[in-house]
């Protein structure tokens, strides 16, 4: 079975009901890379939120491409583990450069540069 890959979109319906973003089934980005993927149960995803972004977030326009419904944010200080058997089938996938601007914020959470 493929494995889920980086900058891929996924709805995560058996989010728990205590987490951060709330228990609503919303998009997540796939942030982990194509080699951890292929070898863990899991992946490192970030939410997906209609809110307008916060300055740790990253600004996500609606393309025909990524599964986005409007104009979104990707929440980068609440990125979590997900088992990959939990996620659905794909539904979109954003650009190498909205990746990279999401690890460029969470090295500046993690190291504070």
């Amino acid at each position: 079975m493929p494995y889920p890959r980086q900058g891929e979109v996924y709805f995560w319906p058996a989010i728990p009901a205590n987490h951060p973003m709330g228990s609503k089934t919303r998009r997540w980005v796939v942030v982990s890379c194509d080699r951890y993927n292929q070898h863990s149960d899991s992946v490192l995803a970030c939410p997906v939120t209609s809110h307008p972004p916060d300055p740790l977030d990253v600004a996500v326009s609606r393309t025909p491409h990524n599964g986005l419904d409007h104009d979104s944010a990707m929440v980068c200080d609440l990125v979590s583990p997900i088992l990959q058997d939990e996620l659905t089938s794909p539904v979109g996938r954003v650009s190498f450069d909205i990746v990279e601007q999401v690890l460029d914020r969470l090295r500046m959470i993690v190291y504070g540069k």
